[in-house]
């Protein structure tokens, strides 16, 4: 028998519908912070491989998924479809994907932050050992950290942006044996400010590391603005 035909019978049999196979795997690609492959979305959804490529190429092509490499990821349409008001919610969305890419590209610990009033909160994190970058709120230390300082929290008071990108960077200031750069994002209707950052556990930071930062803020602060245009 065709495998065609298997997959249809398989989804007759189960009582699926186009619309709620399709449902199945956007469900479980949501639910993978670090993306999901086809093996375990078929294990995960109960659905063949077969009819899960199939219908992963398909939502692809529409733009509810993304695929970076072998993994998929939530695509740009759902992250419109599920923004809210929450700004953080709709930053983590069009951040999401420049942040993977930063992240396998620099081989660096990614973090995106807001800072609503005087009080810092991690939108996203990801790094390829699944690290997680946090913001001590018990105390005041993070205003000197480079994210701290490039938003204007720490000493010195704000970056100056007329010379380029907002960038600030340390090597072994906050954290003995860990380097970092950071920059702030230009956002339009965000309401708070906010930075991306990258961090390497080694002393200094690697040449690439401030370039490579860059071209991933002008991503999402281009993904910003398309959201912007959408809902508008």
């Amino acid at each position: 028998m065709p495998v065609v035909i298997e997959e249809e019978l398989t989804q007759r049999g189960s009582g699926r519908g186009v619309l709620e196979t399709s449902s199945l795997v956007v469900d479980a690609v949501a639910g993978a912070r670090r993306g999901i492959g086809i093996t375990a979305l078929a294990a995960q959804t109960g659905l063949p491989k077969s009819t899960v490529h199939r219908i992963a190429g398909q939502l692809t092509e529409s733009g509810l998924l993304e695929r970076v490499g072998q993994r998929y990821f939530i695509g740009a349409t759902v992250g419109r479809w599920g923004r809210s008001h929450r700004p953080a919610r709709e930053l983590h969305q069009v951040a999401m994907l420049p942040s993977i890419r930063l992240g396998q590209l620099s081989r660096g610990l990614v973090g995106l932050v807001i800072v609503s009033g005087e009080t810092p909160e991690t939108v996203l994190t990801y790094s390829t050992n699944a690290l997680p970058v946090s913001v001590d709120l018990t105390t005041d230390a993070w205003r000197a950290t480079a994210v701290g300082r490039v938003l204007g929290f720490g000493p010195g008071g704000p970056v100056r942006h007329d010379i380029g990108p907002a960038l600030v960077t340390e090597e072994c200031e906050s954290v003995p044996g860990v380097s970092c750069v950071a920059g702030e994002l230009t956002l339009p209707g965000l309401g708070c400010p906010a930075a991306l950052c990258t961090l390497f556990f080694r002393p200094t930071l690697p040449a690439a590391a401030p370039g490579q930062l860059v071209s991933a803020m002008r991503a999402v602060e281009r993904n910003w603005r398309l959201a912007l245009e959408d809902v508008g």
